[in-house]
């Protein structure tokens, strides 16, 4: 796992504990340094019509 991969794993588990539901694309990405949506998205998989549902997408 990189550490990219890592960071967003930890943000995404850090953020949810604390506000009880995941962060949003764009938020994610504000916390972990990007700012490009479509950059987060390649990390990511949200389930179509449901939002703030994520899983993480691990690039071997």
């Amino acid at each position: 796992m990189t550490s990219r991969e890592t960071q967003i794993i930890y943000t995404i588990q850090t953020y949810t504990a604390a506000k009880g539901y995941p962060p949003s694309v764009r938020e994610l990405g504000f916390l972990v340094g990007l700012s490009s949506s479509s950059t987060v998205h390649h990390y990511m998989h949200f389930e179509p019509n449901r939002p703030r549902t994520l899983r993480v997408i691990l690039h071997v």
